[in-house]
């Protein structure tokens, strides 16, 4: 346990901040995003570095608390939705390809958030939720987070590092925080 806690510390507070910092020395966060770092600049193993610390956080760390409260969800299609986060951050783009296949990442990557999300709204109206107020204490406060990211989004009006920053490093900082919480719970027993 200590091993795993002492590396959740590590990825929450260091590891994903530090790789979430570093768009803002390459680009304009607010316009260009993730993709562009890694498939226009050549920083393709920051890109996925990225892409597999902000999907771990996400697989682990929601696996976790489901697990911890008793949450039913989809095993396979949690890992299927966080390795979605990561694989459209593999496909290419340039100028030279189909412009289906430029627009193939950014719209994986929506669709495995929104799927993501949607698994965290299922969890809200699990019958767990409807007996421990502090689990819809901190749905509450994750669905802000998910509404913060989302305004962002649509304020700047497409996916921009900005929105994907935001969403890596507040939701993972978050459900790590619940994380090991969860894990200091378990001890006092």
């Amino acid at each position: 346990m200590k091993f795993k806690k002492s590396y959740v510390y590590l990825h929450f507070l260091i590891i994903n901040p530090l790789l979430n910092i570093l768009p803002f020395f390459w680009i304009d966060v607010s316009y260009d995003n993730q993709s562009y770092i890694g498939n226009q600049l050549g920083h393709t193993i920051y890109l996925v570095l990225w892409a597999i610390s902000s999907a771990l956080g996400f697989y682990f760390y929601s696996k976790h608390i489901w697990n911890k409260y008793r949450i039913y969800y989809h095993k396979h299609l949690h890992k299927i939705i966080c390795l979605a986060m990561c694989i459209s951050c593999i496909i290419p783009y340039s100028d030279t390809l189909a412009f289906w296949i430029n627009d193939l990442h950014v719209w994986i990557a929506v669709a495995a958030v929104f799927l993501f999300i949607l698994e965290w709204i299922r969890a809200y109206f699990d019958p767990a939720c409807y007996v421990d107020t502090s689990l819809q204490k901190h749905l509450q406060y994750l669905f802000l987070l998910f509404s913060i990211c989302t305004l962002v989004l649509f304020g700047l009006g497409h996916v921009t590092s900005l929105s994907e920053i935001l969403f890596s490093t507040l939701i993972n900082l978050y459900l790590g925080i619940w994380y090991v919480k969860n894990a200091k719970k378990k001890k006092a027993f």
